[in-house]
């Protein structure tokens, strides 16, 4: 009966009772620990790869193989899937094969809703292997099973647990800093709306285009129109005029889609041409607040002898002075927008790859540099093409490039020289005193040159197709891409010769243009020259 009654030793049994039950506790607690990590390693690899394969998708026709290959190089690692040393790190690399870690397939549209799953059905209804489609990059990844350590001891359980994990990831930019400008595509009428694979094929290289404001407020925009983007803050029209004067725009555009201002695309004239160093009501005492471009050579003859007083833009066959003149043929372009013109091949229309010299109906490049550069006249020969490749001759920008680069590089002051006319590239009317202290030393296409003093004759614009989206007025419109533009000549007013009166908004209405040239585009087809102006990233979604 004492036995029975007797106490001591009680803890020892009780511990030996539930030891098992502890041991089991502590194992599958880290069972439960190695899961998460693994998972957190699983998901964060997931992660890793459709951020890298979502920055390629930028509507490129190559863009999913561009963004397989960026995958590829691509190593992350999962540990804690084993039971033992050997087998605790398992390294997960992407390869476009069967029985591969990683699933990758490529969206066009994903449900709105988080909540909604991807599964097969809406897979199956909404991938593609167009990479201009591919707007998202799924990825599906499952390593090695967990090795169960729990499971192991409760035979015959299922020893190994699957682990997996998920992302969406897509491409996202906005441009910065940049004029509230779109221009309907001029070539969206020809058929050409790549125009990333356009513009690499040397197509827009050295072409000008005429553009032109909606002549009628009740008119669709067509090719060739160009119009304002909303801003934030306000938004009117002597706001506008300093924004294209330089004034900064707090506005960053998103790469996909813009939202434009209605009215008339008005009132920019006086703005946009301080570039070229014309200060007119109400800039006329602007020069401290807006600059001009290092190089503003245009083809001006003076008024009563001054430079800097109301002068006309010269007829470019005039034999002493000489802007950049038009192509050789000049065409309106399908479908385009009334007193829009586009300097054209000698085959307007064609739009093939050009196969060298000769093939398009160039610009007079040669009457150009004799006129403005006496002192060679044949110079123009050793100036370097962008489409050099293309057997394509230098376009307006290159040589004005080459103005600028060879004036900085040495003695051989391009810029400074006087044209037969006496026409100098420098801008002496921002300068009071006609000293010329105020021009920089350095190279204003510099990205580590100072703030406000980059090239002031090229500027980013918007383009959009204007026959695919018809609007009116205000309308959130898809982009095409953003492109550099570069300005070829002051904005002509159409009326009085070309002086025009007082009157920018009634002069612009009536036929003045924008002359401008393209310089680079956004995409694959780019040179990668509005990486500054372009902030891109690729985000995580799901």
């Amino acid at each position: 009966m004492r036995f029975l009654k007797d106490t001591d030793g009680y803890v020892l049994v009780l511990t030996l009772l539930f030891l098992p039950v502890f041991l089991g506790m502590a194992v599958l607690v880290i069972d439960i620990s190695r899961g998460n990590n693994a998972h957190s390693d699983l998901q964060a690899a997931a992660d890793a790869l459709a951020l890298a394969g979502a920055v390629e998708l930028d509507g490129g026709s190559d863009a999913i193989t561009r963004a397989r290959a960026a995958m590829e190089n691509v190593d992350n690692t999962v540990h804690f899937l084993g039971n033992d040393a050997n087998n605790m790190q398992t390294v997960l690399e992407y390869e476009d094969v069967a029985d591969n870690e990683f699933t990758v397939i490529f969206l066009r549209d994903i449900p709105p809703n988080d909540h909604d799953p991807i599964d097969q059905a809406w897979v199956d209804a909404n991938f593609t292997t167009d990479g201009t489609d591919a707007e998202y990059v799924y990825v599906s990844a499952r390593s090695e099973d967990l090795y169960s350590i729990f499971s192991s001891v409760l035979k015959p359980l299922i020893r190994t647990v699957p682990v997996r994990a998920n992302a969406v990831a897509m491409s996202q930019s906005a441009v910065c800093d940049v004029p509230p400008l779109f221009i309907c595509n001029p070539f969206e009428g020809e058929g050409i709306t790549d125009l990333q694979t356009a513009f690499s094929n040397g197509l827009l290289h050295g072409r000008i285009l005429k553009l032109h404001a909606k002549q009628n407020q009740n008119d669709p925009a067509g090719p060739g129109n160009f119009g304002f983007l909303q801003t934030n803050g306000t938004s009117s029209a002597a706001d506008i005029r300093d924004f294209f004067a330089g004034a900064r725009n707090p506005t960053c555009y998103e790469s996909d889609t813009v939202d434009t201002k209605p009215g008339y695309a008005t009132s920019i004239a006086t703005g946009f041409n301080i570039r070229f160093d014309l200060y007119d009501a109400p800039y006329k005492n602007a020069q401290d607040v807006y600059g001009p471009a290092y190089n503003v050579r245009k083809g001006y003859e003076p008024g009563t002898g001054n430079f800097c007083r109301k002068q006309e833009l010269v007829d470019p066959s005039t034999a002493d002075f000489m802007g950049f003149p038009d192509n050789g043929t000049m065409g309106s372009p399908t479908n385009g927008a009334g007193g829009v013109l586009v300097g054209s091949p000698n085959d307007y229309g064609t739009f093939t790859t050009p196969a060298g010299p000769g093939t398009w109906d160039e610009w007079d490049i040669s009457t150009y540099w004799s006129v403005n550069h006496p002192s060679n006249p044949t110079g123009h020969t050793v100036v370097e093409s962008t489409f050099d490749h293309l057997g394509l001759q230098p376009s307006r920008y290159d040589v004005y490039r080459h103005e600028i680069e060879t004036e900085l590089a040495s003695a051989n002051n391009l810029v400074a020289e006087n044209s037969t006319g006496g026409e100098t590239g420098y801008p002496k009317c921002s300068d009071p005193d006609n000293n010329l202290d105020h021009v920089p030393a350095y190279d204003p296409a510099d990205p580590s040159a100072p703030t406000g003093t980059k090239d002031r004759r090229v500027i980013i614009a918007a383009i959009v197709n204007c026959l695919a989206n018809p609007f009116n007025g205000q309308a959130t419109l898809p982009v095409n891409s953003y492109a550099s533009i570069f300005m070829v000549r002051p904005i002509e007013k159409s009326s009085n010769n070309g002086k025009g009166n007082q009157d920018e908004d009634a002069t612009l209405r009536e036929g003045g243009t924008i002359d401008v040239e393209f310089v680079d585009i956004t995409g694959f087809g780019g040179n990668g020259t509005l990486d500054t102006f372009i902030r891109a990233e690729s985000i995580l979604v799901r």
